[in-house]
């Protein structure tokens, strides 16, 4: 008999979990069985027991039976994958940002050149000619550098006139600065809006180190007042709040400052807590891969600070606790080969230097370019075949790993500011924070699976 090589064994109280990152399945055994399977002592195991871990595939009578279903596995969710005909459209007015903020990822390749209405006019010839061979997402992602800078008033006001009669609407991702600049528009158009992603980092003390430009060298107070606006006028606003060491222990300071404005409850607003990425920043911990050390602290921070509720702590989970939470939970769970939409060449991002991008924080990366849309549309063969390829499934650190079909290989903006590579991608420490989740949340699964 064989021992699947894609099993993650976790420890759990006086038994432990067996997680299949084949098919998914997880379930509770006896340390005692546990320490049989470890120890590959086959004929020790109950006959009963044997025949539910070979029907659940945790044992198979050899190692070609795996790699049938791998290869099963691989093709179903592959061909998925590639014939999914959904799209994101994200649209990048400019790069340039009157911010600068210290944890930016795209600032150093940050550039002035500024769309033209001919761009937009191309962008849209683009969705009508493709409207057929894909499904556009309803929703049109103004990013940047800053969408609303008041340079770009022009190109706003005219992308709400190309809206105007279509099924889509807007959902803009802003640093909030300068929307007191486009509120009379915003007001006229508002059922083209669909929501706001705009961010504040903790109380001013904290967000202002943050969050700067060479004109707003305060941004708090101009930001807040910005999101009270928009919730007169009852647009959706998800508001995040980037998580690092700096910011987490003042972060109910910022929650009883929406208390007093009486906003923390306002049910357009969705607080949201993000890690992000600092493997470019020097001298700091990168939080995405510490997901539990953050629900640790979150944990502790509520029950000193219980108005912390208002945020999600599975905001804080990475796709390996979600999943795990899924199958406890009886939820679907759906085999994950790619990190996000851009992986599979899903999303479409529009820049201002005619060309269309796999990543909306990738612009001026020629590995992330699909082709162009302007002056007339051009593809990248070889670089679409890359991204549709950008998988788990096809990357050698990855094949052999257990959560092969649950991680879905990392951030490929990641991998190449790294390995310069997006087919080399860097493992944000899954299996560990996998256990330490168990272990942080012993009685809660346990109780899950018994019920």
């Amino acid at each position: 008999m064989y021992l699947s090589s894609y099993i993650i064994n976790i420890n759990i109280g006086n038994s432990n979990l067996l997680v299949n990152g084949i098919n998914g399945h997880v379930d509770l055994i006896s340390s005692y069985i546990a320490k049989l399977l470890q120890n590959k002592d086959f004929k020790k195991i109950n006959r009963n027991i044997l025949n539910r871990l070979i029907n659940r595939h945790y044992i198979f009578n050899n190692i070609k039976e795996e790699e049938i279903i791998y290869k099963k596995t691989e093709k179903d969710v592959y061909y998925q994958l590639v014939n999914d005909k959904k799209r994101s459209i994200i649209i990048n007015f400019s790069e340039a940002c009157n911010l600068n903020c210290v944890y930016c990822t795209s600032k150093k390749r940050r550039k002035n050149k500024r769309m033209s209405i001919e761009h937009v006019d191309k962008i849209f010839e683009f969705i009508k000619k493709f409207y057929k061979r894909f499904r556009f997402n309803k929703n049109i992602i103004l990013f940047g550098g800053e969408p609303l800078m008041e340079k770009n008033s022009s190109l706003f006001n005219y992308l709400l006139k190309k809206i105007l009669n279509t099924k889509f609407k807007l959902f803009i991702i802003s640093n909030g600065v300068s929307i007191n600049k486009y509120i009379d528009v915003i007001k006229e158009n508002k059922e083209k809006i669909a929501r706001f992603q705009i961010t504040l980092d903790g109380p001013p003390e904290i967000h202002d180190k943050k969050r700067y430009g060479l004109n707003y060298t305060k941004t708090f107070d101009l930001i807040l007042n910005n999101i009270i606006e928009l919730l007169k006028l009852k647009i959706p606003i998800t508001l995040r709040s980037n998580m690092e060491d700096s910011s987490f222990y003042h972060l109910h300071k910022l929650v009883k400052i929406l208390e007093n404005k009486k906003i923390d409850r306002n049910k357009y607003l969705k607080p949201y807590l993000a890690l992000i990425h600092t493997y470019h920043l020097k001298g700091t911990s990168n939080p995405i891969t510490q997901p539990v050390k953050y629900i640790k602290k979150f944990r502790k921070q509520s029950e000193k600070h219980p108005e912390l509720l208002i945020y999600k702590e599975k905001n804080l989970y990475q796709y390996p606790e979600t999943f795990l939470m899924n199958v406890i939970n009886k939820r679907r769970n759906i085999p994950r080969i790619t990190p996000c939409n851009t992986a599979g060449a899903k999303v479409f991002v529009f820049a201002s230097d005619n060309k269309i991008y796999a990543c909306e924080s990738s612009v001026d990366i020629k590995e992330f370019v699909l082709g162009e849309y302007f002056p007339r549309i051009k593809w990248d063969k070889n670089n679409v075949k890359k991204w549709k390829n950008r998988c788990s499934t096809k990357m050698r650190k990855c094949k052999r790993c257990p959560l092969v079909f649950i991680c879905g290989g990392g951030c490929s903006l990641d991998a190449y500011e790294k390995n310069k590579s997006i087919m080399k991608p860097i493992c944000d420490g899954g299996i560990e924070n996998l256990k330490e989740f168990v272990k942080l949340n012993k009685d809660r699964i346990l109780k899950l699976i018994n019920k």
